[in-house]
């Protein structure tokens, strides 16, 4: 039950990453700024990963508990690991994602 909490807040977080990046790419289409879009972009990408990390896991845990199911968490290792695993990938997937905004296709 513990791996399904966790799980889903890595879920959430490529989800979230994703839908910012659609926002970000319409507004670069859309005749946006790159480089400020890029920012913001990344930005919200490891903003995204914090709130995943940190408050949504806990908010998942509660909601778990007060649905009478019990999620043992164990030493802590689970509690640890997820915000930090959550961070590094909102770094890693605001880094991919400033890759793909500013990739310019081969015009010949």
């Amino acid at each position: 039950m513990d791996e399904l909490i966790y799980i889903s807040t890595y879920v959430i977080n490529f989800c979230l990453c994703a839908i910012a990046f659609a926002v970000t790419r319409s507004t670069i289409a859309a005749g946006g700024d790159l480089k400020v879009s890029m920012n913001r972009f990344a930005a919200v990408a490891v903003a995204v990963g914090l709130i995943s990390g940190i408050p949504l896991l806990f908010i998942i845990l509660w909601l778990f508990e007060s649905a009478g199911l019990h999620v043992n968490v164990g030493h802590g290792e689970g509690l640890v690991a997820t915000p930090l695993f959550n961070f590094v990938m909102g770094l890693l997937l605001a880094g991919l994602g400033r890759i793909l905004l500013g990739w310019q296709t081969i015009r010949w």
